[in-house]
């Protein structure tokens, strides 16, 4: 069905942790509250401080079903898609100082597969049972309304408050906006020409790419044919990209229209940066588990095989 190249990671616990305490400027480092997202594609083992991320072409979209499985993994063959098998025997210590890829997956189907039919493969029993008292206990959190923190995301506040009323710097000090999302204006602002913004009919183009600057609300006017308010504004100009070669500028502007002006997520502060979002490596079969990679005194309950289909 496919293959796929593996990048290794031999100590598991020190991989990519996510601090937690955002929305103070800075993540709190003595605060481990999970692990990144990048933890669920990657694939490990119980008995095994390794962890191997596939990153072959659409192998990261194939999903969890016990039942529906359809696919499996194996070690790809030696020599193929820069598979080493030395690689199998070697311990987590001596595979550190490898920095390139030595191991690879192949995905095989264990049944037909009919067109347009969803790839699925089983994750595991770990994987299974760690996800079940997950949202075992999201559930109970939810029912007790425990976990009720009145989280929304940028995108979440923009559509239901999109056309609110701002609030400015002074009145967001006795009732601030929540911790997560901050205010950033329109780039269109810095990047038009001096004020031509402010023609009649301006469309405030909002696409995937425009992020804008971030910008705090000093003061606002009420325009009375229209009911409405603009704003006096405070910005600070910043590089948006790599080649963008920007200086860091403050700039005042007055009478900006609300929808120049939209809420952005706070830098690690989304849904998937919460402390109790659910984080595991897709389980290696122990059948594929060497040896030399087990931790010390941790043995297979059944003869290892770390061969492929015909070798099995």
């Amino acid at each position: 069905v496919a293959g796929s190249p593996l990048l290794h990671i031999p100590r598991k616990e020190t991989f990519i942790p996510m601090y937690g305490a955002y929305g103070t400027g800075f993540r709190n480092k003595k605060h481990i509250a999970s692990q990144q997202l990048i933890l669920n594609y990657c694939f490990g083992h119980p008995d095994s401080t390794i962890l191997l991320f596939p990153y072959g072409v659409g192998v990261n979209y194939i999903n969890h079903n016990k039942t529906m499985a359809n696919v499996k993994i194996q070690w790809a063959k030696h020599g193929t898609i820069n598979q080493d098998d030395r690689f199998l025997n070697r311990s987590p210590i001596e595979m550190e100082s490898e920095q390139n890829s030595r191991l690879a997956f192949d995905y095989v189907a264990i049944r037909d597969i009919a067109a347009g039919e969803e790839i699925f493969l089983d994750y595991g029993d770990a994987w299974e049972r760690a996800w079940e008292d997950h949202v075992k206990v999201w559930e109970e959190r939810r029912a007790t309304k425990r976990n009720d923190s009145d989280y929304m995301s940028a995108h979440q506040w923009n559509t239901k408050f999109g056309n609110a009323t701002l609030r400015t710097t002074e009145e967001a000090l006795v009732d601030p906006y929540p911790a997560n999302v901050h205010t950033r204006c329109h780039a269109d602002l810095v990047d038009t020409p001096l004020k031509s913004w402010k023609k009649p009919g301006k469309v405030w183009e909002w696409s995937w790419q425009q992020c804008g600057f971030a910008c705090e609300i000093v003061g606002r006017t009420r325009r009375v044919p229209t009911d409405d308010y603009v704003y006096n504004i405070t910005l600070k100009t910043e590089a948006l990209h790599r080649w963008d070669h920007r200086k860091v500028h403050s700039l005042t502007f007055d009478n900006v229209p609300r929808e120049a002006i939209r809420f952005f997520d706070v830098k690690c502060s989304t849904d998937l940066h919460q402390d109790d979002v659910f984080r595991h490596p897709i389980v290696i079969p122990d059948r594929m588990l060497p040896q030399e990679w087990r931790i010390e005194g941790r043995t297979s309950s059944a003869p290892v095989k770390n061969m492929r289909d015909e070798e099995l």
